[in-house]
């Protein structure tokens, strides 16, 4: 069942949308926006179901410091930069 709405976007967005119809991404602009709609709500749950994670992990183990999550990014920097010079180095 579906629901007529009316909505405002800003105007380069309602451009982009229209232009996704246009080329053919999207059937309608109504199928491109309930579309995107959709994947936001995935993305939320996603986040409420990590941010429940994070609580019951700092409920066993403490809070996850600064100085903690500031090592955690210098990791994932280090990996990603890594994985890079491989991919080229194979590539």
């Amino acid at each position: 069942m579906s629901q007529r709405i009316t909505i405002t976007l800003k105007e380069v967005l309602a451009e982009a949308v229209q232009l996704a119809v246009r080329e053919g991404r999207s059937p309608t602009v109504s199928a491109y926006l309930g579309e995107a709609i959709e994947l936001r709500l995935k993305q939320d749950a996603r986040l409420a179901a990590l941010s429940g994670l994070i609580d019951d992990y700092e409920q066993l183990h403490g809070a996850i410091s600064d100085e903690e999550l500031a090592e955690q990014e210098q990791s994932d920097r280090d990996a990603a930069s890594s994985l890079r010079s491989s991919q080229r180095r194979a590539g």
